[in-house]
């Protein structure tokens, strides 16, 4: 019923989310007191995350990436760079950076001790 390779790539996407709420609560800070290198982080980890959520919701990353334990890899650096990118933002986004690198270290740990070397499926009507 529950695999554990669902489990985390719903706990990743909802690690998107929060580094998308992060952001936007960046926006907010950035309104009342404007920082130029706080509003390019703040758009980079916007655009960023909506496209690694949007590859996560089509699983056109499995057209990208066709090993599994390398997309648990990529999935962790990329949660590990944005939720460093996020913890200086605002009070909102100290909490999702900080559940964003337990998140890291969890995929990575996972990723670490993933027996079974599979490919996963390709879409062929996507390629």
């Amino acid at each position: 019923m529950f695999e554990l390779s669902n489990v985390v790539r719903f706990v990743s996407m909802l690690t998107y989310l929060g580094f998308i709420i992060g952001s936007i609560s960046g926006f907010i800070e950035i309104s009342k007191d404007f920082n130029l290198c706080e509003m390019f982080i703040c758009i980079i980890v916007l655009l960023t995350n909506i496209l690694a959520l949007f590859l996560q919701l089509t699983n056109y990353i499995n057209n990208i990436i066709t090993n599994e334990i390398n997309i648990l890899y990529a999935s962790s650096l990329f949660m590990l760079i944005c939720s460093l990118l996020i913890l200086g933002l605002s009070n909102i986004a100290i909490i999702f950076g900080i559940w964003g690198l337990i998140m890291s270290i969890g995929i990575s740990v996972y990723a670490i001790f993933l027996n079974d070397d599979e490919q996963v499926q390709v879409n062929e009507r996507l390629v």
